[in-house]
């Protein structure tokens, strides 16, 4: 019977403590620095190496393969732990000799079978080779199926790294002097793979925004080719520790002790499906999740920039994101915040949060009108030439934290991932097993999110997309027709009152092949006579991924009722709304997840009147009723918040936005 070992060489760069779990042995490559010889890894560890090549004065390192009685030695300790076989993984044989060194050495030492494999590749895929053949030794897989299935792998195995400049390539004598330098003018980013076991070039792209943008067309690509199966996805980065750290840091700065719990996004399950809790943030919404990030993102980015300019973020609120979004960006430096919300278009508490709120850069305004009224404004001001030339004038940007800004929406995208692996982790559902996701959405912001998460991966059955009585985002799902000549009607779930989804064009510019002509004509129609019309073709690929439903005011409020009493679980209007339309969707096939995305504290009277009689009480009196009647907690930030000092009390109607936003600029 055989006992079979895995060696590698050190360029795949596994940790210590995988290689431990999987019992990987490593044989080491030399490094040659004027001429002296260092073991990689060992006598020369990644950041020392790094720190080399940062000085251009240095001379260029060379490799060469672990010398053959090195890999001897190797092998005759596994002989004499009892190892018949050893399968021994190998970087590139068109780059390095170290297959071959495996190959002579196999032969030098008898009574042990050793089946070289050139791998084709280097660094961790070629890890992952080696991480495969340790798996199948435990399924109890010999020595011939072992390589077989490595084989087969690298059938399907591909690598394309990019160089952030050329001066290594020039170094190492790969490009010359002159081609370097117009290269670097250029922004030329060189993407390279391995093909015949050799590095070559793939592409010249400039720029590194679009090299990645490459990356991922490749990947995207590669994805659908193999639709179904499971892909594994690494991403490497060297000597670019300090983009990781930042990023890191970002992350930190923007969550660390702001939620209330420690999970962030906690995932609640009831009878009929799970609830994934959005609003333990400090705004008590969902929008906390993305307005947290944003923020420490626009101020990293504001330090690797030579623009001088401070950033002006320009918001429409229906009610949570304003809260969020102020919060957000309190007292950031280089940053000035202004938020325009529906006079009469948000709930007592929304509006009060909004008022109350503090810092040195922050100004609220309501307008007369509703939420569409407050968004079309801003979007105006942004292709407002003119607008922005005056700003300029002052050295100021335009920015946004309303959904229109991608960099809002990409981290909310995390938690449908996190929501899934809570299952998975839970024995809820099995790995690739497919979910529903009901999202109550108005602009569709929410929702999007999870069809990114869906794009890159995640096992996604239907996105269900829920609306209260202002259902022209229903309407569309489910005929194709957009129309937004209708009643403007306020409900009890506000935050959803809206008639002009504005991330909507993103889903449809996805779906029709990224045709920007045929976006731009629907666009143009919905302009000039509200409404457009999709084809066939596109709504077919919208209705192969999302559902939709709709609940009323009444059907609401009797499911805030029905939940609690059955789950003993409070939901607010909006959750009320997607629950609604889960109950009426119920698919015993696939786990349900339900996003709540507010506190029912955000909207007290309409969820303590679906359970109980009110006397006319002021919502915060009824806050504290609820709390006493149902034991749920009152959020912190809520707390006491009538009792705070009123600072923003501007009204204007929404035509004066932009002369209101140069007369107070002055004032952040």
């Amino acid at each position: 019977m055989e006992k079979i070992a895995i060696i590698m060489d050190s360029t795949a760069y596994l940790s210590e403590d995988l290689k431990k779990e999987l019992d990987i042995r490593t044989v080491y490559l030399n490094l040659i620095i004027d001429n002296n010889s260092y073991k990689e890894v060992i006598d020369m560890p990644l950041d020392k190496y790094h720190e080399y090549l940062r000085n251009p004065n240095n001379s260029f390192p060379t490799t060469s393969q672990p010398a053959i009685g090195e890999v001897v030695s190797c092998l005759e300790k596994l002989k004499e732990e009892g190892y018949t076989d050893v399968i021994a993984i190998a970087l590139s044989s068109g780059i390095s000799g170290t297959y071959t060194s495996y190959s002579v050495a196999g032969l030098m030492v008898e009574g042990l079978n050793v089946h070289p494999f050139d791998s084709e590749v280097s660094c961790r895929p070629e890890g992952y080779y080696a991480i495969k053949a340790a798996k199948l030794i435990k399924e109890g897989k010999t020595s011939s199926e072992i390589i077989s299935a490595l084989n087969e792998m690298k059938k399907v195995s591909d690598a394309y790294f990019m160089a952030d400049d050329l001066s290594h390539l020039q170094r190492s004598g790969r490009l010359s002097g002159a081609q370097a330098v117009v290269g670097s003018l250029l922004q030329v980013k060189p993407l390279l793979h391995f093909d015949n076991k050799v590095i070559v070039p793939f592409q010249k792209i400039r720029t590194y925004k679009k090299v990645v943008s490459r990356m991922y067309e490749l990947f995207d690509e590669y994805y659908k080719q193999h639709e179904g199966e499971h892909i594994t996805v690494c991403v490497l980065h060297v000597d670019a520790l300090d983009k990781a750290e930042e990023i890191k840091k970002c992350v930190e700065e923007a969550y660390r002790g702001k939620f209330s719990h420690e999970n962030i996004t906690p995932l609640v399950g009831l009878k009929d499906s799970y609830v994934l809790e959005l609003f333990n943030g400090p705004t008590s919404a969902f929008k906390d999740v993305g307005l947290s990030l944003l923020p420490q993102l626009t101020k990293t980015a504001l330090t690797k920039v030579e623009d001088k300019n401070d950033i002006l973020i320009l918001t429409a609120t229906s009610g949570d994101t304003g809260k969020a979004a102020l919060e957000g960006f309190k007292d950031v430096d280089r940053t000035k915040i202004m938020v325009f919300y529906p006079n009469d278009g948000v709930s007592t508490v929304q509006k009060t949060q909004m008022q109350t709120q503090e810092g040195k850069n922050t100004k609220v305004c309501a307008i007369h009108g509703n939420f569409d009224d407050a968004q079309s404004g801003i979007k105006e001001l942004f292709v407002d030439e003119e607008f922005k030339k005056e700003l300029l004038s002052k050295n100021i940007k335009l920015s946004s934290a309303n959904s229109i800004n991608i960099g809002r929406l990409i981290p909310q995208v995390v938690y449908y991932v996190v929501s899934y692996l809570d299952l998975v982790n839970t024995n809820k559902i099995k790995l690739n097993d497919k979910v529903n996701f009901v999202v109550p959405t108005g602009n569709f912001g929410n929702i999007l999110a999870g069809y990114y998460a869906e794009q890159i991966g995640l096992p996604v059955n239907k996105l269900v997309c829920a609306s209260n009585n202002n259902n022209v985002l229903y309407d569309f799902l489910t005929t194709g027709v957009y129309d937004k000549n209708r009643d403007f009607l306020k409900t009890v779930s506000p935050s959803m009152d809206i008639l002009i989804s504005s991330n909507l064009e993103r889903l449809l510019y996805y779906v029709s092949g990224c045709d920007n002509e045929y976006i731009a004509k629907l666009m143009k129609d919905l302009k000039e006579t509200g409404r457009f019309e999709v084809t066939g073709d596109v709504l077919a690929k919208i209705k192969d991924k999302f559902q939709a439903g709709f609940a009323d005011d009444e059907q609401t409020k009797e499911t805030i009722k029905a939940i609690y009493e059955k789950d003993n679980y409070l939901l607010d209007t909006h959750t009320a709304v997607a629950y609604k339309v889960l109950l009426e969707n119920l698919d015993n096939g696939h786990a349900s997840i339900v996003l709540s995305t507010a506190s029912p504290y955000k909207f007290t009277e309409s969820v303590y009147s679906s359970l109980f009689e009110t006397q006319g009480e002021d919502e915060f009196t009824l806050m504290n009723k609820l709390h006493e009647q149902t034991k749920v907690v009152i959020p912190e930030n809520l707390r006491d918040l009538d009792k705070k000092e009123i600072r923003h009390k501007d009204v204007i109607n929404k035509e004066d936005m932009k002369k209101y936003i140069l007369e107070k600029l002055g004032d952040l």
